[in-house]
């Protein structure tokens, strides 16, 4: 699991997170896409060609989220969690 919240978020979390878990693990900056930009930008130096980047998102970014996948990358798309919500988004290593 990566941050994915955005730190003016974190205070609109439900209160067993908020009490219970500590912000670093979630809150990552300003929009919550602070580390998944790191992670979209470095995984292919990691990524074997067709290796899976998966990456658990916050509500509402899918589409921020798939803007940042750049030409190394396909397949590319989100899982909904069981509530309808995209949470997961996934793509292939070309």
């Amino acid at each position: 699991r990566q941050p994915y919240v955005a730190s003016g978020d974190w205070k609109r979390l439900d209160r067993s997170i908020r009490e219970y878990e500590p912000e670093k693990a979630f809150k990552a900056g300003r929009d919550g896409l602070k580390v998944i930009r790191s992670l979209i930008r470095f995984a292919p130096q990691y990524l074997k060609k067709g290796g899976y980047l998966l990456l658990e998102i916050g509500f509402g970014q899918k589409e921020a989220v798939l803007s940042l996948f750049g030409r190394e990358w396909e397949a590319i798309d989100a899982v909904n969690d069981l509530a309808g919500t995209p949470r997961v988004i996934y793509a292939r290593r070309k």
